[in-house]
């Protein structure tokens, strides 16, 4: 039976801690779960296959105290990930000393949606060499629309939309729809993989559709030092202040 009034309802929550009092519960024990303290080891959470796919750890040094809690790190991501490591991929590094801790760092997976940020780098990189502005315009086209839950996706083909526009979409809202209109203004996903490739952020690939957790490590890298040019460092500043700005 469903109340409409607010007093009802608040009557509904607070039987509802009663009975819970009864059977011995709480809220605390029912809405907030504590990581277990069960002994996990590194080698049985990382190894999936021993001799093809060891465990990354670098650095051994002794005074480095990065992962100084490795263990209880280790533990976190088995609780939040789950016990089927060949599922997933980690690779960490610290830019500081240099340590890296990976498991399944080069497996293959599909990125995702990290895939869309080097489109929004070089597209960025574009308007700083005066190749584009935030008010030229692209048009949309069915060619470019792939999932009915994108933004984009109900509106209509031959509609107009500026390059600001689909940095937003792209970043903030994360549609798949600008990236494919950017890839055509680029020249295709070929052109696409070796302009981005040229100022730091490859290692992406659409077709198909996969990269390792190294390889996005490498590319996050380096758009937070930039190379010798500084062509990703200033790009990538302005992708942040532009989303911040949408």
């Amino acid at each position: 039976m469903l109340w409409p009034s607010y007093t009802a309802r608040l009557t509904e929550f607070i039987l509802v801690i009663i009975l819970l009092g009864l059977f011995g519960l709480s809220i605390t024990n029912l809405f907030f779960i504590e990581i277990p303290n069960e002994k996990i080891t590194e080698t049985s959470l990382a190894i999936t296959d021993p001799q093809n796919n060891p465990p990354l750890i670098t650095d051994q040094r002794e005074g480095v105290n990065n992962f100084k809690n490795k263990t209880k790190f280790i533990q976190s991501l088995k609780f939040l990930l789950g016990d089927q490591v060949s599922n997933y991929g980690i690779y960490i590094k610290d830019l500081e000393s240099g340590q890296e801790y990976g498991i399944n760092q080069d497996q293959i997976f599909a990125p995702a949606s990290i895939s869309k940020l080097p489109y929004g780098i070089l597209t960025l990189r574009y308007i700083d060499e005066s190749k584009l502005d935030y008010y030229d315009s692209l048009i949309l086209q069915q060619k470019h629309k792939s999932y009915k839950t994108d933004p984009l996706y109900i509106f209509p083909n031959g509609s107009s939309w500026t390059i600001r526009d689909l940095l937003r979409l792209l970043l903030v809202d994360s549609d798949n729809v600008p990236m494919a209109m950017l890839e055509e203004y680029f020249g295709g996903v070929e052109n696409f993989n070796k302009q981005a490739q040229e100022i730091g952020v490859g290692g992406l690939t659409r077709y198909p559709h996969q990269t390792t957790p190294r390889a996005v490590g490498k590319i996050l890298k380096n758009i937070h030092r930039g190379n010798s040019q500084r062509k990703i460092q200033q790009s990538t500043q302005r992708v942040f202040i532009q989303v911040q700005s949408f």
